[in-house]
């Protein structure tokens, strides 16, 4: 069954072509590519170790800025510390 001029797909834009994409990619690689496999591998562990690092300082940084939990801990220490002295002076 042959397809009509009203059937026919559509042609597809040019920044759409797959061929077009890979190329643009080809191009903005190139410069990582030309590098010598330990080389590359070293990039690639220093943007992963950047990455971990910011996440971590990132995370202890929000997560870290109060100390209410130390705070309450300390707090009920004393209170506990008080209330032994009280019981060995009243007792005395």
């Amino acid at each position: 069954m042959a397809l009509s001029s009203a059937q026919a797909p559509a042609a597809r834009p040019a920044a759409s072509r797959p061929d077009l994409i890979v190329n643009l990619y080809s191009l903005t690689m190139a410069g990582f590519r030309s590098l010598a496999p330990k080389t590359r591998n070293l990039v690639v562990a220093g943007g992963l170790s950047a990455f971990v690092l910011g996440v971590y300082y990132y995370t202890m940084r929000a997560v870290g800025g109060t100390d209410e939990l130390q705070v309450a801990i300390d707090k009920f220490e004393d209170m506990k510390k008080d209330a032994a002295r009280n019981s060995n002076a009243g007792g005395s």
